[in-house]
């Protein structure tokens, strides 16, 4: 039997973190005989997932150790208050989590804590009072995309630095936190997708009557829906209505209001939303165009995803979107932020097709050559294989 691995991810959803932990998990377990076990916060649809893919799964209730930055709205002042009234009672129910998850760690007989997120800490806390190997894979930014931070920083990135090995998905993260750690065994390995699953045959952009156009991902302020909708306003306004924009994510009150705005700028007949989609795959191949109009994305797995089917991606010049798209040769980049710019780009594709296609499969080809979940599971099992128990037992502070 090979190495003992304990996933703990924070949210259980479809989300584009999960899915990347639980084809890792897939990998470890196939091809280097790892013992996988993911332990759970809460209920969600990511157990779906796990069930499907044969993944052992426990429940342990915790609270993630999460508070707005610097809120201005009055929703996140609100929430803000609430964190601050209930932390006692989440730092006190997080403390017995922990005793729980050394349980669990002993009796599993648990080699390689892996913790999947930087949200919570409690199973980090437990890995490290074990003296089990803590390996904190980040895969978010906090303030540059959410607008939210660790409750207390000095404490957190103390708690962080003191794991076995920390692993950033894109150098655009190992740069924030090359800052923020101290003494740690700071790594970079990029998130790999299952090229098997979303790779396209070679296939020739904009054969039909209209442009298809894609998003797809959570529908939130960060991911920049509502830019893409403004941009869609200003192509019909200069005269191309030949195309359809199709949303995929999860309907919340964000995203009918987005819809409703739509509606509001009288094109409806140009954007459409599809609500959660548990195969989008084949929208992936249908596709001409995706859009990637994140505020800051820690990797950009939707790039990846959308470059592997063949579509050409344009994306905001941020974050790791930067990393994965060279502009004009394998996608396109735009202004951050600047409608106006990203109309531009489309309006560009829209008018070259032919260097479109050629570009699309640039992409694809580079994606194919470089961003497999074989070589993401690869490396972080080299990772496994360099790790020590842990020689130093100490109490580390709370530092929610």
């Amino acid at each position: 039997m090979g190495l003992k691995i304990l996933f703990t991810p924070s949210d259980n959803n479809l989300a584009g973190a999960f899915q990347s932990m639980v084809r890792l998990c897939i990998l470890l377990r196939d091809k280097y005989g790892c013992d996988v076990l993911v332990l759970l916060r809460r209920n969600g649809r990511g157990e779906e997932l796990l069930k499907e893919n044969g993944i052992r799964y426990l429940k342990i209730k915790s609270y993630n150790w999460i508070i707005p930055d610097h809120p201005s709205s009055l929703f996140r002042k609100a929430e803000l208050c609430v964190r601050l009234v209930t932390k006692p009672f989440a730092q006190l129910y997080n403390q017995l989590a922990i005793v729980r998850i050394k349980k669990l760690i002993r009796d599993e007989k648990v080699d390689i804590v892996h913790q999947n997120t930087s949200y919570i800490y409690a199973p980090a806390k437990a890995a490290i009072k074990s003296d089990v190997p803590l390996v904190w894979h980040l895969r978010e930014f906090l303030e540059e995309d959410q607008h939210k931070r660790i409750w207390n920083r000095k404490s957190g990135y103390g708690l962080i630095s003191k794991a076995s090995a920390v692993i950033t998905i894109s150098d655009s993260l190992y740069n924030k936190y090359e800052k923020l750690l101290k003494n740690t065994n700071l790594l970079k390995i990029y998130n790999g997708i299952d090229a098997s699953y979303y790779a396209s045959s070679p296939r020739t952009l904009f054969q039909n009557d209209k442009t298809k156009i894609l998003m797809v991902g959570t529908i939130n302020e960060s991911k920049g829906q509502a830019q893409a909708i403004e941009a869609c306003k200003r192509l019909v306004d200069k005269g191309f209505k030949d195309f359809i924009l199709t949303i995929v994510g999860d309907m919340t009150k964000y995203a009918q209001n987005l819809k409703d705005r739509a509606e509001r700028l009288g094109i409806v007949d140009n954007v459409r939303f599809v609500g959660l989609q548990k195969d989008t795959v084949k929208y992936y191949h249908q596709a001409d165009i995706v859009l990637v109009c994140s505020r800051f994305e820690a990797f950009g797995r939707v790039t990846v995803e959308a470059m592997m089917g063949g579509c050409v991606v344009i994306g905001a010049n941020t974050g790791g979107t930067i990393e994965l798209i060279e502009d004009s040769k394998t996608g396109y980049l735009y202004e951050s932020g600047n409608v106006d710019s990203l109309m531009e780009k489309i309006i560009y594709v829209l008018e070259n097709k032919k260097i479109a296609n050629d570009i699309a499969k640039s992409g694809q080809a580079y994606m194919l050559s470089n961003m497999t979940a074989e070589k993401n599971a690869d490396a972080i099992y080299d990772v496994y294989r360099t790790l020590k128990p842990r020689a130093v037992k100490e109490d580390i502070i709370c530092p929610f």
